[in-house]
Formats: C-alpha cells, sequence, structure tokens
C-alpha cells in the first residue's frame, strides 16, 4: 500500500487480490466437489476391492468343488477296478486339501452377518460332502454296474445346498459390485456437473470482476495519461481527477501536487528571471560608468606617470646644482683657510701689509663671485624646489612625501640663499676695510683683527653652506627615492588600471550573457499556462 489511508480493497493490489482470492475460493470449491467425488469413488472402490478376495475364494470353493465331483464321479464309475482307483485316490487328496484350503480360508474373510451365516452353511455342506464319500467308495469298490449310478447320486445333496448357497453368494458379490459401480458413476457424473458449474462460474466471475477492475484502471490510466499530456503541452491549469482510491488514484493526488508546486516554480522563475534582467540592466549601466571611471583613472596615471618623469629631471637638474654648490662650497672652504693664513701671516709681518691687503681683496673678489654663483644656485634650487612640489600635488597621495622633501630642498635653499648675502655683505664690508686699511695703517691691527674675526665667521658661514649642501643632496635622494616609489606606484596602477578594464568588459559580457539568459527564460516560463 502506498499510503495508510488506502486500504487493501482500494489498492490495485486488493483488487488483484479479491480477483485472485474469489476465483481460488471457486476453485477450491470445484477442488472440493471433485475430492468429496473422489472420495466416494475411493470409497466404492475399496469396497469393491474388499469384495474381490470374497468373490476369488467363492469362485476357488466353487472350482475346487465342482473338480471334486468330477473326481467322485470317475471313481465310483472306475470304483472295480483297483488299480485306475489308486492312481485317483491321490489326485483327489490333493483336491480335497485345495478345497479344505479354501473354505478355511473362506472362513477368515470379513463377511457380513447374512454372508456369515451362508459361508457357514457352505462350509458345513462341503464338509458333509467330503466326509460322505470314503464311505460310499468303499460301497462302489463290490458294487455291480447298476448300482454305480445311484452311488453316483448319493451324496449329490451334501454338495447341493452347499453349491447352491455359494452360487448365491457369488450372486450375491456380483450383484453388489455392479450396484457400487452403477453408484460411483452416478456420483462421477455429479460430481463432473458440479465441477463443469464451479469451473463456468469462477470463469465468468473472473472475467467479472477482471473487467470492473480493468474499467477503473483503464479510466483512471486515461485521466492520468490526458493530465499527463497537458503537462507536456505547458498547461498547469488542468487537473488530473481522482477517480478511484488505489495506487494510480495516489499518482493522481501526486500528479496533481507534482503540477501545483511546479506552477509555483514557474511564478516563481518567472519573477527571478524579471528581477535578474532588471539586475542585469543595472549592473550594465554600473558596468558603463565603471568603464568610464576606469579611463578616467587611466588617463590620471598616465599624466602623473608624465609628472613624475618631469619631477624626475628636475631632480637631476638639483642633483647637479647641489653638486656645483658643493663644490663651490670646497673652494670658498679653501679660500676662508686661505684667508685665514693670509691673515695670521698679515699678523706676524705688518710689513707686508700692503700685499695681504691685495691677496685679501682678490680672495674677497673671488668669494665675492663664489657668493654669486651660490646666490644663483640657491635661487635655481628654490625654483626647482617649487616645481617639483607642484608636480607631488599633481601626483596626489603618492607624492605627499615628496613634496615634504621639495619643502625640505626651498628652505635649505632659502637659507644657503640667505647665507650666500650675508657672506656677501661680509666680503663687501671685508673690501672696504681692506681699501680703508691702506689709506690707515695705523689702524691695520685692528683692522685685521676685524678681518680675521670675519673670516672665521666667513669660515662658519661656509661650513653652514657646506652642510646644507650635503643635507640638500641627502633630501634630494630620499626625493629621488620617493619618485622612483611613485612612479612604480603609478606603473601598478597603469597595469592594475588596465585588468580592472579589461574586467569590466568581461563583466560587460556576462552582464549581456545574464541578460540573454534572462529573456529566454521568460520566454520558456511564457510556455506555461499557470493562470
Amino acid at each position: 500500500m502506498a499510503r495508510s489511508r488506502f486500504s487493501l480493497s482500494n489498492s490495485l493490489q486488493g483488487k488483484f487480490i479479491t480477483l485472485f482470492g474469489s476465483q481460488a475460493l471457486l476453485l477450491l470449491v470445484v477442488f472440493t466437489l471433485g475430492m468429496t467425488g473422489l472420495n466416494r469413488l475411493k470409497k466404492g472402490q475399496v469396497e469393491l476391492g474388499a469384495n474381490l478376495p470374497k468373490a476369488a475364494v467363492a469362485a476357488r470353493v466353487l472350482h475346487d468343488s465342482d473338480v471334486l465331483r468330477v473326481l467322485h464321479v470317475s471313481l465310483v464309475g472306475g470304483g472295480r477296478s483297483s488299480e485306475y482307483v489308486d492312481k485317483r485316490l491321490k489326485r483327489l487328496k490333493e483336491v480335497e486339501d485345495l478345497l479344505s484350503g479354501s473354505l478355511t480360508d473362506m472362513e477368515k474373510l470379513p463377511w457380513s452377518p447374512a454372508e456369515q451365516a451362508k459361508v457357514q452353511l457352505i462350509v458345513a455342506g462341503m464338509r458333509k460332502y467330503m466326509e460322505a464319500f470314503p464311505p460310499l467308495m468303499a460301497r462302489a469298490r463290490k458294487a455291480s454296474s447298476d448300482e454305480v449310478p445311484e452311488l453316483i447320486e448319493a451324496n449329490t445333496a451334501f454338495r447341493r445346498d452347499g453349491y447352491n448357497l455359494l452360487l448365491t453368494l457369488l450372486q450375491d458379490i456380483q450383484n453388489q459390485g455392479a450396484k457400487q459401480v452403477a453408484q460411483d458413476q452416478a456420483s462421477s457424473r455429479v460430481s463432473e456437473s458440479w465441477m463443469i458449474v464451479g469451473l463456468v462460474v469462477a470463469i465468468l466471475l473472473g472475467l467479472g470482476i477482471s473487467r470492473f477492475v480493468s474499467r477503473q484502471v483503464r479510466r483512471q490510466a486515461l485521466a492520468l495519461k490526458t493530465a499527463m499530456t497537458a503537462l507536456g503541452r505547458g498547461d498547469l491549469i488542468q487537473r488530473c481527477p481522482v477517480q478511484t482510491r488505489d495506487e494510480l488514484g495516489e499518482a493522481a493526488e501526486s500528479l496533481n501536487q507534482v503540477i501545483e508546486q511546479l506552477g509555483k516554480d514557474i511564478r516563481a522563475i518567472t519573477e527571478a528571471t524579471d528581477r535578474t534582467a532588471s539586475s542585469a540592466t543595472e549592473l550594465s549601466a554600473t558596468a558603463s560608468e565603471v568603464t568610464q571611471t576606469v579611463d578616467e583613472i587611466s588617463r590620471s596615471a598616465t599624466e602623473q606617470q608624465s609628472a613624475v618623469l618631469v619631477g624626475t629631471d628636475l631632480l637631476q637638474q638639483m642633483k647637479s646644482l647641489s653638486e656645483s654648490v658643493s663644490a663651490g662650497s670646497e673652494r670658498l672652504a679653501a679660500l676662508a683657510i686661505a684667508s685665514r693664513e693670509a691673515d695670521e701671516q698679515g699678523r706676524e709681518s705688518a710689513g707686508e701689509s700692503d700685499r695681504a691687503m691685495s691677496a685679501i681683496q682678490e680672495s674677497s673678489q673671488k668669494v665675492n663671485r663664489i657668493i654669486t654663483v651660490i646666490a644663483d644656485i640657491a635661487r635655481q634650487t628654490n625654483l626647482l624646489s617649487l616645481n617639483a612640489a607642484i608636480e607631488a600635488a599633481k601626483a596626489g597621495q603618492q607624492g605627499k612625501g615628496f613634496a615634504v622633501v621639495a619643502e625640505e630642498i626651498r628652505k635649505l635653499a632659502e637659507r644657503s640663499a640667505s647665507a650666500a648675502k650675508e657672506i656677501a655683505a661680509l666680503i663687501q664690508e671685508s673690501t672696504e676695510r681692506v681699501t680703508t686699511g691702506s689709506e690707515a695703517a695705523a689702524q691695520v691691527g685692528l683692522s685685521l683683527d676685524r678681518i680675521h674675526g670675519h673670516i672665521r665667521e666667513t669660515g662658519e658661514r661656509v661650513e653652514e653652506i657646506s652642510g646644507a649642501m650635503i643635507q640638500q643632496g641627502a633630501s634630494v635622494g630620499q626625493l629621488q627615492r620617493q619618485l622612483d616609489l611613485v612612479s612604480n606606484l603609478t606603473e601598478r596602477n597603469a597595469s592594475a588600471t588596465v585588468q580592472l578594464a579589461s574586467a569590466m568588459q568581461e563583466t560587460s559580457r556576462t552582464t549581456e550573457d545574464l541578460a540573454n539568459l534572462a529573456t529566454d527564460l521568460r520566454a520558456l516560463s511564457h510556455r506555461f499556462r499557470i493562470q
């Protein structure tokens, strides 16, 4: 049973079991009738079989008595011939033994009371007949031929009574057998009739139940076929009528549930398809916007890379200027040392003051030229740092470190320019002092002291400029590293932008495929009638 609510009689199995059960019952009835008839036949055969030994023994007694009668007649007739009599007496003994044995066997058989009385009379008569023959035979040996007929008939009365009863007994046995055969034949005909009737009824009932079951099954099967054909056409409105409560009816209910669930699924697919189509449209628009943004990022990356290249060139120029400033600072330091040495010599030898003043003036002029070069370098460095700051601003977040370094370089350039101005002022003042010293030799010592102080201060300023140039060189190196980092980041951004553009193109194609799939699903779902 497919479900517990279906009873056995409502299922196909129950119907077929009922069909086969009814036929089996009718066949059992037919079998019972047949077995009853067979039992009656068997009983009759048993009775016939029981009468057969009786008939056989009676027939043997009858036969032995006839043989004995023949021997008696022959012995009585030939009684005067001793040779013949002696020869036949041996045979007589054998026949008498056979007859006695047959009579004994007859007594042992299970006769009915009436038959038993007849058997006793038969046995007694036959034995009297045998017992009466020896005296008769003795008389026959002495009798004349005229007495022979009388002797032959002398013991016939004993045999006749038993013989007639034996014939009657055999006739009764035959009559009983014939009667039993007639009864068995009648019983057989009745059994055959009932068996034929039972078979006909079983066949008709089986055909009727089979037709009833097949009609129900065929009607429900046609309903299932119609519903499934409609389902194959996409009709989800038509339902299969449940006409039986068996497995086919259960299948119809299951089919209706499947159709109902399929309708819900189709509606859900249609709604999901509409949402998918809308989402695909929105995704396509978003992909277009992202593609435009990626293009803008790509252009910005290209511009940023160009700005980094420009910044790199500026840094190279700044590095060259820094190297020039460093070289000038070294020469200025050498001149300061030379000035100090000249000052020492002037302090040691006042006589050589004019020559020393001339050397100092010449050195001051050289220093003035160097200061001019340093001022020009500082001005150019300031301009380069401004350009670097502008390029760093263009680089955005990646150029922050570059902007900080450029700011530091600008400050160092300003400090270098300020120091150069101070040195220039000191040199100018030294020059004026030297000129004045030529006119006032009396003030040579004091001027030399002042010159010594200025020279010392100039040396300190030169050392500051040299340190600033060293810091500026380090800052330029750091700025170069920042620019390299920005360049690498820019290249990676450009590569990522290209990959992103490729991914967005793939996304756009996927979106188009998704939209086409949604269209196909919508067309497929429209094949089904759900309302």
